[in-house]
C-alpha cells in the first residue's frame, strides 16, 4: 500500500485499500469498488453512504467505517505534518535572509 496522501489516492488505490480491509466479503468490497470513490470521497464517507451503496450489514458497516476513521487520523496526522514542515521551511528561510 502506498504511504501517498489518502485525499490524493485515485479509485485504483481505494480500490487496492478496500480489498485489503480483513473480514470484508468480496462481494461487499465489489460493491464500494463500483462507486468508483477517489481518497476525497472515501475519507468524507459515512454508515449513511455505505447503506446507499448497498453495504447493510452492521458488521462489514463497522469494519468499514472503523477503517475509514483511521485512515482520517492519518490523513490528520499527514496534514500536520506537512504544516510542521512548512513552517520549519519559512522559518528556516526567514533566518537565511536575516544573515546576509
Amino acid at each position: 500500500m502506498t504511504d501517498e496522501r489518502v485525499k490524493r489516492w485515485n479509485p485504483e488505490q481505494v480500490a487496492e485499500w478496500i480489498l485489503n480491509i480483513e473480514g470484508l466479503s468480496r462481494e461487499d468490497a465489489n460493491m464500494l469498488i463500483q462507486q468508483k470513490l477517489n481518497g476525497s470521497e472515501l475519507l468524507a464517507f459515512e454508515r449513511d453512504d455505505l447503506k446507499d451503496a448497498g453495504i447493510t450489514r452492521l458488521g462489514t458497516v463497522a469494519l468499514v467505517t472503523q477503517g475509514i476513521r483511521m485512515l482520517r487520523k492519518r490523513e490528520e496526522e499527514a496534514e500536520a505534518e506537512e504544516e510542521e514542515e512548512e513552517e520549519e521551511d519559512y522559518c528556516s528561510k526567514g533566518k537565511r535572509s536575516h544573515h546576509r
